[in-house]
């Protein structure tokens, strides 16, 4: 009997409740509790187990959210189906009996074995039938299968870097803003300039989903979204101003209305303020009379002069600032009134003023708020006039983009009239639906897969069919692709009403000890058990498998900065913290602390692999990087996308453009004082000089006599310019000349550029080039790959960030592995550090949802911090009602949550040591933010307590920085072998030039046709007009290109050597190949001779010494390299042939024939030379066939002495 508190024996338990195909089953999973383990057990159950569920592997739909995830759970599955089919029989029926569980007894039966047993080979004969990929993949099959009820071209593409698209469509809203009024409009109450536009507008391009929702609201998809604007302004109406008449004529006769309704509140405020305190005090210390006298005559003032003007907009908005100026600070907060030291009078009297003030105050919210309603109408008129001309784009480039997929594939089976057939389609391929990390999952991708789990659900098919879902709510973490976690919650109760099973895998199998406890201790300890979900507490919690050491979890106090302790936040904290992390990363390496290999099932020394630096944002990486380069640690740069922003590229960047625009002194001066030329300070001071300066004109005035630098550099006398001028002038005279990959080459050997950088910059330089090299030839260059194009292509990925940088090469231990939390996400290590952990959460985003997520809510693009943050009334006011308050809260609430979610994914990375440390960022007052790191430490303060007070040991330590070993470790870090800080610094490394190997003279053998012809005379010919060969001679017919027609008889000979048959066709080429093909003298060349071989154009390159001897004190002569293609190569066992098509008419002739023999005969020659090197043991002949149908048969092939 299996004891009820056995960890594993609970997991195991669990596991194969949830993978038994019978029944659908709802999975709780929380980190390293083997999620995956039982998603693909419960595939393979479906596809052995002798059950009414079973099903074929290609019916099963299994879907998860990133191709990392599908690629993971494919290996899974073939791993272990491969191991079923190497299985002998007996052992594979324990495997199975392992699979299946008890089943009552019954043992697994000659059919389940041997279905067992040729799973593997199944999934391997068509892996493309394998429905196992992404929601996205999901998508793209049904979008193909029906393309034409989508509406989509059936060879659509799906465009996953839209970025060139989008900003061709935002040129194209640009220049319908010059030309339509009202986008015209928009664009100036925006006020931005086009590239701030650009940056206003990006919002609706990342809120698409969101903006569809919205659009969708009525069940429909309207196209175009921009006849839709009125219908989404009223809609923001009624949210942010529902006291508001909704039959105003427009947004300016509300604000005047609003004005005067302001205006006649501050005149109630003037006359009730002073009765209203005095019914309330009998006394008012201090200057509080004299404070209520101003705000009365502030009021009467301001409601005076707004009916004296014209009451406009201008004047209702002008009266509002007014208003705040008299009653709120700049943040927002109702202004203390009292300045009485009497701890009772001053906060009832400063209560007692904003409770009079309310009804003003309110009416100032909903001014404000007419402003923020024009703002987003205004954006939301150019964002879906942008969407539309997007859409316009990928029609006529016939794509679509994720987006798409979703929308169009969860329309397709939403239509009424459509769904229905459409299912019945599908039915048959899809029986069972297993879905993976479903907490990452948004109400777009539920609507796709919702009709299938409501018809699974409801039965009645011949089998059954079962719908499987695993997620943890506590790591999601793509809030921002939309991700909507309560849904799992939502749809688990849903499904619990029904046959299925709801479960929770109780084991964490990855984890450590320390960890698995510390985790769930912190996170039901505040302040993190008040940012988590209530329903996910209890799920923090789990039991820990693994016993082969207790691990460790410390969170470090913050570093201080070592050069001004006492002042917090000054920046130098998180260098030190960098220093710390790769001290001890070293420390850990050099003493070869223990780790488990799952692979292995057994300790080993830890290697640098086996480290995970975290972080929350790329931008923290760089202090650690300098930081474990100076400390010698191995290290795989994050996947920033920053190979476009590295020092070596965009050097590289300023010599494209300047090779481009040779007057850009500014990138002529990037070029010469990097690595490429290296001009020290003096040196470039020095040729700044010979710029020459202004000159001042007869008239007093100045003018611009400076010289280009181009120009300076050219006419310096120093040596280092000349060379540099040379070189520069050599590069730009092939910029036009060569593919922007054939002069990236060339620059880098003329410079020696890899070496140079890797000395200047590290070897990460150097592995960046190659990869610059690389992406030359890729298609991110548009159009022809010149210079110019890749130049741009290079600046649009530094500000995009798309392009990561190069792979360095590891040895046996691997490097150590930057990279972000949301990088990081299913991965996991022996040693983890979360650094840069004393940042705040930074700031909130600007758009704002209205209402429940799970509806259509209306959604603000454009709010700003003073707009979300409201007003802040004192205690004991209720301030006046205001939707946005209630949204923002909402959505801070639902921030604060991802943030804990994202904190608890970086923790559950790590199997056996995890440290969490950064740099102090406390502000100037001594208030720590708002991070991960002190909200783990008061976390772990709570549990060190609690645990005190039971007399239990604590999983989790943070020690202060008095107690810290890791505070006390050196500044300077140093590998070993390093100097001590008192040895002589060694030589500096400088690049020196390479040793040249000898250039070489490429000789083509076709090119002898651009030589000298020989003189008739010299042939022993007559040398009479008549007889005379003219080097042109053709009676091909009009508009027949010779070298076209030599082109396509020479493929038609070809093609038939390889086929064996001359391929049908017609025409003046395909009757002359047949007739060389006809004639019986040629067989032999045709064919293939018994024990020999032969060939059709075949490539050769030969090595041939130089023509001329090296003249005496200079470089050495150049070799000579033949290449070149033999169109007809048979090679027997006595000789070699060498046979050279020649479509030149005349050859009939004999004066002709000979000249052109003797023509050709330095081509054969040369051909010649190379094939002896090849067959030294026999002889190689040449021969000249001529196709031109004149030559009588028996006539065409002539050798060549």
């Amino acid at each position: 009997m299996v004891k009820p508190l056995d960890p594993v024996a609970l997991a195991r338990q669990v596991q194969l409740e949830a993978s038994a195909p019978g029944r659908s089953v709802v999975l709780g999973a929380a980190a390293g509790s083997g999620k995956t383990t039982a998603l693909v057990n419960r595939f393979l159950r479906l596809c052995l187990e002798d059950t009414p569920a079973r099903a074929g592997a290609g019916t099963v739909l299994a879907v998860t959210f990133t191709r990392k995830a599908a690629v993971e759970i494919q290996e899974r599955l073939l791993h272990q189906a491969r191991a079923l089919a190497l299985a002998a029989p007996a052992e594979r029926a324990q495997r199975l009996a392992a699979l299946f569980g008890p089943r009552d007894g019954r043992a697994p039966d000659q059919v389940e074995i041997a279905a067992a047993g040729a799973l593997y080979e199944q999934l391997l004969a068509d892996t493309a039938a394998l429905q196992l990929g992404t929601i996205h993949s999901f998508c793209q099959v049904v979008l193909g299968r029906f393309a034409r009820e989508a509406g989509l071209d059936p060879t659509f593409g799906v465009l996953e870097e839209p970025q060139d698209l989008h900003d061709e469509a935002f040129d194209r809203l640009v220049g319908e803003i010059a030309r339509e009024p009202l986008l015209a409009a928009a664009a100036r109450r925006l006020g931005a300039h086009p590239d701030g536009l650009r940056r206003l507008l990006q919002p609706c391009l990342d809120q698409a989903m969101r903006l569809e929702r919205w659009l969708a609201a009525d069940g429909a998809r309207p196209r175009p979204r921009a006849g839709e604007v009125d219908r989404l302004a009223a809609d923001l109406r009624r949210h942010l101003l529902p006291t508001v008449a909704a039959d105003d004529d427009g947004d300016g006769d509300a604000r005047a209305k609003l004005g005067a309704l302001l205006a006649a509140a501050l005149q109630r405020f003037a006359r009730g303020l002073v009765p209203a305190a005095s019914a309330r005090f009998d006394d008012f210390p201090g200057k509080s009379r004299g404070t209520l006298d101003d705000l009365v005559a502030g009021a009467e003032a301001l409601a005076a002069g707004y009916a004296a003007g014209i009451p406009d907009a201008e004047a209702a908005l002008a009266l509002a600032a007014g208003t705040r100026a008299l009653l709120l600070t700049q943040q927002g907060k109702v202004k203390s009134f009292s300045k009485s030291r009497d701890p009772e009078f001053k906060p009832a009297f400063n209560a007692l003023v904003a409770a009079q003030a309310l009804p003003a105050l309110a009416i100032v919210l909903d001014l404000e708020r007419v402003e923020l309603l024009e703002d987003n109408v205004a954006l939301l008129r150019l964002g879906l006039r942008l969407l539309d001309i997007v859409d316009e784009l990928k029609r006529r480039d016939r794509v679509v983009d994720f987006q798409d997929l979703e929308d169009l594939a969860s329309g397709l089976l939403a239509d009424p009239d459509l769904a229905g057939e459409l299912q019945y389609r599908l039915d048959d391929a899809i029986q069972h639906i297993l879905v993976d990390e479903f907490q990452d999952t948004n109400l777009n991708q539920w609507g796709l897969l919702r009709p299938f789990v409501e018809e699974f659900r409801a039965g009645g098919g011949e089998r059954p069919r079962t719908v499987f879902l695993v997620g943890d709510v506590k790591q999601s973490i793509y809030g921002f692709r939309g991700a909507w976690p309560q849904l799992f919650a939502d749809i688990a109760a849903d499904m619990a009403r029904y046959d299925c099973s709801v479960l929770e895998l109780p084991t964490n199998f990855r984890s450590l000890r320390a960890i698995v406890e510390g985790v769930g201790e912190v996170f039901n300890a505040p302040p993190l058990s008040q940012q988590l979900e209530p329903g996910q507490l209890a799920g923090v919690r789990q039991a820990f498998a693994r016993m082969d050491g207790p691990g460790s979890f410390v969170v470090h106090a913050p570093f201080p900065d070592p050069d001004d302790p006492d002042r917090p936040g000054g920046g130098g904290g998180e260098a030190r913290a960098a220093r710390a992390a790769a001290a001890l990363v070293r420390r850990l390496h050099d003493e070869g602390v223990a780790v488990f290999d799952p692979a292995l099932q057994a300790c080993r020394p830890l290697a640098w692999r086996d480290v995970l630096v975290l972080a929350r944002t790329r931008t923290a990486f760089a202090l650690y990087e300098r930081a474990f380069r100076d400390a010698a640690v191995p290290f795989a740069p994050p996947g920033r996308g920053m190979l476009a922003a590295s020092r070596e590229v965009q050097d590289l960047l300023a010599l494209l453009r300047w090779l481009a625009w040779p007057d850009d002194d500014e990138a002529l001066a990037t070029v010469l004082r990097s690595p490429i030329f290296r001009f020290g300070e003096a040196s470039f001071q020095a040729l700044l000089s010979l710029r020459g300066i202004n000159e001042r004109r007869e008239d007093g005035r100045w003018r611009d006599a400076r010289r280009s630098l181009w120009q300076a550099l050219r006419e310096s006398t120093d040596p280092l310019a000349i060379a540099a001028a040379a070189t520069l002038a050599g590069w730009r005279r092939r910029l036009d000349f060569e593919p922007c990959h054939d002069l990236l080459r060339r620059v880098a050997r003329d410079a020696d550029l890899p070496a140079r950088y890797q000395v200047a910059l590290g070897e990460q330089a150097r592995f960046n080039l190659e990869r610059l090299f690389d992406l030359a030839l890729a298609g991110d260059v548009p159009g022809t790959p010149t210079a110019r194009r890749l130049a741009d292509a290079i600046a649009r990925a530094a500000a995009r960030g798309n392009q990561e940088e190069a792979s360095l090469p590891g040895d046996g231990e691997g490097r150590v592995r930057f990279l972000t939390v949301h990088g990081a996400k299913g991965l996991e290590a022996p040693v983890v550090l979360l650094v840069d952990a004393d940042r705040g959460p930074g700031r909130a985003r600007p758009q704002v949802v209205l209402g429940p997520e799970d509806g259509h809510p209306a959604l603000l693009l454009r709010t700003s911090a003073a707009q979300r943050a409201g007003l802040e009334f004192p205690e004991g006011v209720t301030p006046p009602t205001d939707p946005l308050a209630t949204a923002v809260a909402r959505a801070q609430a639902r921030d604060e949550a991802e943030r804990a979610h994202l904190l608890y994914v970086a923790l559950t990375r790590a199997r056996d040591h995890l440290h969490v440390l950064g740099g102090d960022r406390s502000r100037a007052g001594g208030d720590g933010p708002d991070s991960p790191l002190r909200a783990l430490r008061e976390a772990a303060s709570a549990v060190a307590i609690r645990a005190a007070a039971d007399g239990l040991d604590v999983s989790v330590t943070a020690p202060d920085a008095a107690d810290d070993e890791l505070h006390d470790l050196p500044d300077e870090v140093r590998a070993p072998g390093a100097r001590a800080p008192h040895e002589p610094p060694p030589p500096a490394e400088t690049w020196q030039p390479p040793t040249r190997r000898p250039r070489f003279t490429l000789v083509r053998p076709s090119a002898a046709a651009d030589d000298e012809r020989p003189e008739p005379a010299e042939l022993g010919l007559d040398d009479d007009a008549g007889a005379r060969p003219t080097r042109e001679r053709s009676d091909l017919p009009a508009g027949v290109e010779p070298a076209a027609h030599g082109d396509l008889v020479h493929r038609l000979l070809q093609a038939a050597c390889n086929g064996g048959v001359l391929p049908s066709g017609e025409g003046l080429a395909y009757d002359e190949a047949a007739a060389v093909l006809a004639d019986p003298e040629l067989a032999w060349v045709f064919g293939v001779p018994t024990g020999g071989a032969a060939a059709s154009e075949v490539p050769v390159v030969g090595r041939r010494a130089a023509a001329k001897p090296a003249p005496a004190g200079g470089p050495p002569a150049s070799e000579q390299r033949i290449t070149g293609v033999i169109d007809r190569l048979v090679v027997r066992a006595d000789r070699v042939d060498i046979i050279d098509y020649k479509t030149n008419r005349g050859a009939a002739v004999p004066a002709q024939r000979a000249w052109l023999t003797a023509h050709y005969r330095p081509q054969l020659q040369a051909y010649r030379e190379v094939l002896v090197q090849l067959y030294p043991d026999r002889p190689v002949r040449t021969w000249l066939l001529f196709t031109d149908p004149a030559v009588p048969a028996g006539a065409r092939l002539h050798e060549v002495e």
